[in-house]
Parts: structure tokens; C-alpha cells; sequence
């Protein structure tokens, strides 16, 4: 009776460590998902950002541009007009 006891004890254990780790895999494969797609989503809001930014950065340089032609004085403009028309 006592051999039958102890084995059905080993057994409790075993099987207790078995759920256990199958919970665990669990956690882990479903903290890995929720993971994964957090960062999804802020690479995509990033990328936009980084998007954004780099029209901004275009325009900008436009300007810079526009004021730059506009300080110079106007037969130096023209000069310049004619030969970037060339």
C-alpha cells in the first residue's frame, strides 16, 4: 500500500510540473504575440513620423532656396536663371 501511495505522489508531482510548464509555455507564447504586435504598431506610427519629417525637411530646404535666390541681387539672378536654363 505504501509503494502504491508513493507512486501515485511521483505521479501528483509530475503531472502538477507538467501543467505547470505547459501554462508557461502558454504565457510565453502569448507575451511573444502581444509583444510582437506593440512593436508593429510603433514601427508603423515611426515610419510614418519619419516620413512626415523628411517632406518638412524638403520644404524647408525649398525655402532656404527661395530666400537665397531673393537676397542675391537681381542681375545675378538672371545670370543664374539663364544658365540653369541652358
Amino acid at each position: 500500500m505504501g509503494s502504491v501511495i508513493e507512486n501515485l505522489t511521483t505521479m501528483y508531482i509530475l503531472l502538477i510540473a507538467l501543467v505547470g510548464l505547459l501554462l508557461y509555455a502558454a504565457y510565453i507564447i502569448m507575451h511573444v504575440h502581444n509583444t510582437r504586435s506593440r512593436a508593429a504598431k510603433k514601427y508603423k506610427i515611426g515610419k510614418r513620423l519619419i516620413k512626415e519629417l523628411a517632406n518638412q525637411y524638403v520644404k524647408l530646404n525649398r525655402m532656404y532656396e527661395d530666400e537665397e535666390q531673393q537676397t542675391k541681387p537681381i542681375m545675378a539672378r538672371d545670370v543664374i536663371a539663364n544658365l540653369e536654363d541652358r
